[in-house]
């Protein structure tokens, strides 16, 4: 029930980030705002490679040998996040979300902090991450390169798992400098 409970507020938060996203890219006229020149292009000193979708970010492999087991039937696909089933492990699920630019970190930040509570900095994760208070260790947001994106997991029976969410982050977040 609580694995349950955990992803509905997940997707609830994420589906709120994804409005207030779309909302931020509109002038105020309301139609579509010119694109940032100031953002370096994926790829370039200070990008962050080339991730269009949240299953581009890591790969069911990566996730399986940080979270130890399997993962069971490989990655799914939403439309802002990618969920990995797991077998074998302490973890039912992992899920990868993508918020998108560096140029939201502020506004996802201060989202957080006013939704679920007070943030712990995570040092040595991409430019700069966090725990959200409601999870702690069990959830991390970071900016790294260009891009926005977390790392959470569902069904953590042994409430061991905080490392290993920090580790994935980790990895993917030095994929994309």
């Amino acid at each position: 029930m609580s694995v349950l409970r955990d992803a509905r507020a997940t997707t609830a938060v994420g589906a709120l980030v994804a409005c207030l996203l779309l909302l931020g890219a509109c002038g105020k006229d309301g139609n579509a705002a010119p694109p940032d020149d100031t953002s370096a292009a994926a790829g370039d000193a200070g990008g962050g490679g080339d991730v269009a979708e949240p299953c581009d970010l890591t790969e069911p492999n990566v996730v399986a040998e940080v979270f130890g087991g399997t993962v069971d039937g490989g990655e799914k696909a939403f439309s802002n996040f990618c969920s990995y089933e797991m077998r074998g492990t302490t973890v039912e699920a992992v899920s990868v979300y993508r918020y998108g630019d560096r140029h939201t970190w502020s506004g996802l930040r201060s989202l957080f902090k006013e939704q679920r509570g007070p943030l712990q900095d995570v040092p040595g994760v991409g430019k700069e991450a966090f725990n959200p208070g409601d999870v702690g260790d069990e959830e991390i947001l970071v900016v790294a390169g260009d891009v926005v994106f977390s790392v959470a997991v569902m069904g953590d029976k042994s409430r061991t798992a905080g490392p290993k969410v920090t580790e994935l982050a980790r990895r993917i977040a030095d994929s994309l400098r």
